[in-house]
C-alpha cells in the first residue's frame, strides 16, 4: 500500500515538474472578461473580430496581387472605373496642379475600390486628403 502511494506521489511530482517546465515559457492573457491560461510567448491572442479584420485585409491584398498580376492580357480595371478616370483626366487637360492631385486621388480611389475595400473602411475623403500636397 505504501509503495503504491510512493509511486503515485512520484507520478504527481513528475507531472508537476512537467507542468512547471511547460508553463515556464507561457503566460496568462486577459481579453475583456476572459483569461486564457498557458499561452506560449511565441503566440499572440486576438479577439475574433480583429482576426476577421486581418482576414479581410489579406483578401484585399490577394485581390490587389491578382489585379496587377503580369501577363493578364486584359484591362486591369472595370470599365466603370476606366470611364471615371477618363472623366477626371479631362479635367487635367491643362496640366494644373489641382488637376494632377485630383487625378492621383481618383487613381487611388479606383485601385482601392477595385480590390473590394469599401467606403466604410477607407472613405473617399481620406483618399482625397492622402493625395493632396502638404
Amino acid at each position: 500500500m505504501e509503495r503504491a502511494e510512493n509511486e503515485e506521489d512520484a507520478s504527481n511530482q513528475r507531472a508537476d515538474n512537467e507542468r512547471k517546465e511547460y508553463t515556464k515559457n507561457c503566460r496568462d492573457v486577459t481579453i475583456g472578461k476572459d483569461t486564457v491560461h498557458n499561452v506560449p510567448y511565441s503566440l499572440k491572442v486576438v479577439q475574433k473580430n480583429y482576426l476577421s479584420t486581418l482576414k479581410r485585409r489579406a483578401k484585399a491584398i490577394d485581390k490587389l496581387m491578382e489585379l496587377l498580376k503580369e501577363g493578364r492580357g486584359k484591362t486591369v480595371f472595370q470599365s466603370r472605373y476606366l470611364r471615371f478616370l477618363s472623366a477626371v483626366s479631362l479635367q487635367n487637360s491643362g496640366g494644373s496642379d489641382n488637376g494632377t492631385v485630383t487625378l492621383i486621388a481618383a487613381t487611388a480611389l479606383v485601385l482601392i475600390r477595385s480590390i473590394g475595400i469599401t467606403e466604410s473602411e477607407i472613405s473617399t475623403e481620406s483618399i482625397a486628403k492622402g493625395a493632396a500636397p502638404e
